[in-house]
């Protein structure tokens, strides 16, 4: 091969080297904002689980006052109110079971596609270790054609291209995750809105409840 040639090949060689360099920075940098973005979510969800309780609490004691104005004007013109049940959080407390429930399911479905991932990529490992021990000879030969340099730079380019095939499966799973997260917060968030609705409406009716008894 006349060095022409080979000076050629090696030029070809470093401009995909510094492609893949180049392209590895982009994927990498892609691949922290999506663990930051997906972390901030988790912790937004946590921020709207913590409303979620607070508003519960609201509900309760805004029913638990509705149900004391109705006792006191029952006792100021009748008494039928006397004797009348508190409420009960039961459907808020099944809500809670059924979200519970579905986040259990949702961890358990997202270990076993881990495990599936995990003997994909054992698979995969193996199915490599078996190509490389087949052209073992070849690379040997077509090794010595090239500089060291020429080989290490090869490495280097097959290296940058396995990391950039691993974080973008890792981006991949990370748009997933984020939106099944989404998903679950705009579920959460029309659950709130229909609690501060009936708070609201609870609070109007014991405002009116405290006026008739003022009155």
């Amino acid at each position: 091969m006349e060095e022409s040639q080979l000076d050629y090949i090696q030029k070809i060689t470093q401009e995909s080297l510094e492609s893949t360099r180049k392209t590895l920075s982009i994927t990498n940098e892609t691949n922290q904002i999506g663990i930051e973005t997906l972390n901030k979510l988790y912790l937004q969800g946590e921020q709207l689980n913590k409303i979620n309780e607070d508003l519960v609490s609201i509900e309760d004691n805004s029913k638990k006052s509705g149900w004391l104005l109705k006792s006191m004007d029952g006792i100021i013109g009748m008494t039928k109110h006397l004797f009348s049940k508190e409420p009960t959080q039961k459907n808020d407390n099944k809500l809670n079971e059924i979200e519970n429930k579905k986040s259990k399911e949702m961890k358990k479905e997202k270990e076993k596609e881990k495990e599936k991932e995990k003997e994909k990529e054992i698979e995969k490992e193996k199915l490599k270790k078996k190509e490389i021990k087949d052209e073992s000879i070849y690379q040997e030969i077509e090794r010595s054609l090239f500089s060291q340099e020429m080989c290490d730079m090869m490495d280097e380019q097959d290296e940058n291209l396995n990391q950039i095939s691993d974080l973008i499966n890792g981006i991949k799973e990370i748009s997933i995750l984020q939106g099944e997260e989404i998903e679950k917060q705009n579920k959460k968030i029309d659950n709130l809105t229909e609690k501060v609705d009936r708070s609201n409406e609870t609070t109007k009716s014991n405002n009116q409840k405290i006026n008739k008894i003022l009155n």
